[in-house]
């Protein structure tokens, strides 16, 4: 069966004390960015790719360079859940953490997610730093590069 969630697609709630945002399902990762940038937040993590809904990204462990954060699921803190038979769930690490755990990477084995709760943080800026290098250069200082950079790739 494929559903379509692109509709639900709104931010629903907004803590800038806690640092918490609860979304739809279907609300797409670049909507996502822009929605915290106007409210002086941001993701802690995320990968490369901002075209999966929010849900899609959790669902399937996507994950960024952080050198010491998760993947983009370490950072739900709730979720709400559509079981086969209608019924509604809401799951949190506090609450059931054990299906909690398992719903959150969980490609839609115990049902349908339909929103999330996200631990975002206050906005911050990157600063991209690309450029060719050798590949022996990199192999060699890998280990340094890594720790002197809180996201890294090559």
């Amino acid at each position: 069966m494929l559903l379509d969630l692109s509709r639900m697609d709104r931010v629903l709630a907004v803590d800038r004390v806690t640092c918490r945002v609860t979304v739809q399902a279907g609300l797409v990762l670049h909507e996502l960015n822009a929605a915290l940038a106007r409210q002086g937040l941001g993701l802690t993590d995320m990968g490369d790719v901002d075209v999966q809904t929010v849900a899609g990204a959790i669902s399937t462990g996507t994950h960024g360079t952080g050198r010491d954060s998760g993947a983009l699921a370490t950072q739900v803190v709730g979720l709400e859940l559509v079981l086969a038979g209608g019924s509604v769930l809401t799951r949190s690490a506090d609450e059931h953490p054990d299906v909690f755990a398992v719903a959150r990477i969980g490609l839609g084995a115990l049902g349908v997610v339909t929103a999330v709760t996200l631990q975002v943080e206050p906005a911050f800026l990157l600063t991209a730093d690309e450029r060719p290098v050798r590949l022996d250069d990199v192999l060699r200082d890998v280990e340094q590069l890594v720790a002197d950079h809180e996201h890294f790739e090559a």
